[in-house]
């Protein structure tokens, strides 16, 4: 997540459950504006992401499956993957 890091409660209401967040080691600026890439299905407020049709000077790159499709063509078959990093969110108890 470029250098973020955050503390999470899923026992807290859906739209509260970020503690807080760090950029680098250091909780960010609330007041600061960042910038954000995401996909467009997310983009488009999708699984629930409205707070992204909220963003200002909003940008569309390319279809993002467009460009996975692409650069997978690019690589010789069969292609083979390793599963790396994944981020697991554990459900309460």
């Amino acid at each position: 997540m470029s250098g973020l890091t955050y503390t999470w409660d899923y026992n807290r209401p859906v739209t509260d459950r970020v503690i807080e967040i760090r950029q680098n080691g250091k909780p960010i600026d609330r007041a600061a504006i960042y910038s954000v890439t995401t996909n467009d299905f997310l983009a488009a407020g999708g699984d629930n992401f409205s707070v992204f049709l909220k963003g200002g000077n909003q940008r569309g790159g390319p279809i993002d499956l467009k460009v996975l499709i692409s650069y997978l063509e690019g690589f010789s078959r069969p292609f083979a993957a390793v599963i790396e990093g994944v981020l697991l969110m554990p459900r309460p108890a």
